[in-house]
């Protein structure tokens, strides 16, 4: 139902994948979001920049690190 709803509003199946992800892992880095979407990191990398274009995701650094999280869906 949450996968038809975001192809309404022209998500692709990989954006989904990953805004789904951070939905339910809140915040995370690359490596994680990759694993629990079996996208290589790349690719989660283009995605993310295509979502927090859009004002989905934000990302925030910690240390030498880069999170990213989900915004709030409303």
């Amino acid at each position: 139902m949450i996968n038809s709803l975001l192809k309404q509003l022209n998500f692709s199946d990989k954006e989904s994948l990953v805004y789904l992800a951070l939905l339910e892992i809140g915040s995370g880095k690359v490596n994680d979001i990759a694993k629990k979407t079996n996208l290589n990191r790349t690719t989660v990398y283009d995605i993310s920049d295509s979502l927090m274009q859009r004002g989905l995701i934000s990302k925030y650094k910690k240390g030498a690190s880069t999170y990213f999280n989900a915004l709030d869906p409303k």
